[in-house]
């Protein structure tokens, strides 16, 4: 038959077999409407027989079904067998298993490691959260039980080794890992961001950032507010300072944060607005904001007047989208190769036409 090369992996596969899915540990291929699994040498170690195949990427374990679902290795080992009416990832290393209207979770291993006697309550980061009649526990992905306290504590999982511990109106961190508490004091909240990766807690002291082992990142500042990509803003003395994900501080000394999308963040520094790209960390002036006495205007990047001076507010919206307000109106507008188009219009109490709306947006 005809064959063709993987150039990414180095190996030749025969045209017949259409590739769904690639990591390091190999190929999924599919051929006549069923999936297998192809190794790096080109060797198919799992014919195609299976109706699915969980399209992930990067993971050594993977969800598959035929009738029922089970779980199976890039080596071709099914690992759990197939007796589950469905199974979903939780973590890496755990899944949660249905058979009929009962659920327990398995790990990569293919092990049950809640016991049945237990209440699931929270699956996230390798731990699971489950009570039973008496007491709320915490289990690894091995099934050991390494926390367990009374039933009326409320405990969320924040990451592979932090959990808060709530009794009324009081938050503690503790460390199951290392079976001490981090945090004794208390602390108004408590939540992951960024995956497991950092934490995010706020006591009357101000707002702190924990890494996933709980050690501050930042301790005790004036505001914090948590942007695309695990990046996060830091408020002090009313000036604004991005950081990304690793603590490292990207732009300081910034006026005003302005509303962002997707991986963009917005802000004015130096009475500019600029963005920055919280995943690939370009930073660009896209506008000027240009200040007469209590009027605003924008001139484009080469001093090409975008809007003139008689604005009192104008403020990046999104991405080329502006809001405006003078004395009479408020509008939005999409401004793109230096040219205004308006989007909405609305005039202000006093003033007597009606409202425009472009329907062409």
């Amino acid at each position: 038959g005809f064959f063709y090369t993987n150039e990414k992996k180095g190996i030749i596969i025969p045209f017949s077999i259409s590739i769904v899915n690639e990591n390091k540990f190999g190929l999924i291929y599919k051929q006549k409407g069923k999936y297998g699994i192809i190794d790096n040498n080109g060797k198919i170690k799992s014919c195609a027989q299976y109706k699915f195949i969980e399209d992930v990427k990067n993971q050594k374990v993977m969800i598959a079904k035929k009738d029922s679902f089970g779980l199976i290795t890039h080596s071709g080992k099914e690992i759990s067998g197939f007796k589950y009416s469905l199974i979903q990832r939780k973590s890496d290393s755990l899944f949660l298993a249905f058979k009929g209207n009962k659920k327990t979770i398995i790990n990569s291993r293919g092990k049950q490691v809640l016991p049945n006697k237990y209440q699931l309550k929270q699956c996230n980061f390798n731990l699971i959260l489950a009570k039973d009649i008496e007491r709320i526990n915490v289990f690894n992905h091995l099934g050991e039980n390494i926390f367990s306290q009374k039933k009326d504590l409320k405990i969320k999982i924040l990451s592979s080794e932090l959990i808060s511990i709530k009794k009324g109106k009081k938050i503690k961190i503790f460390n199951v890992k290392k079976s001490q508490y981090i945090i004794y004091k208390k602390l108004q909240s408590a939540k992951s961001i960024n995956n497991e990766h950092l934490i995010f807690c706020a006591s009357k002291k101000g707002h702190s950032i924990l890494k996933n082992n709980g050690e501050y990142l930042l301790q005790n500042q004036e505001k914090i507010k948590v942007l695309k990509d695990g990046w996060f803003a830091v408020k002090n003395n009313k000036k604004w300072s991005i950081y990304n994900s690793s603590g490292k501080i990207k732009i300081s000394n910034i006026s005003k944060l302005l509303n962002s999308d997707n991986s963009i963040i917005n802000y004015i520094l130096n009475d500019e607005i600029k963005s920055i790209n919280s995943t690939t960390s370009n930073t660009k002036s896209t506008f000027h904001k240009v200040k007469k006495p209590e009027k605003l205007g924008l001139l484009s990047f080469t001093n090409d007047t975008i809007f003139p001076t008689v604005y009192n507010k104008i403020e990046l919206i999104s991405d080329n989208i502006f809001y405006t307000k003078d004395d009479f109106t408020e509008a939005y507008y999409r401004v793109e190769n230096k040219k205004k188009r308006l989007l909405w219009q609305r005039n202000l109490p006093g003033y007597k036409e009606e409202e425009k709306f472009n329907c062409e947006y």
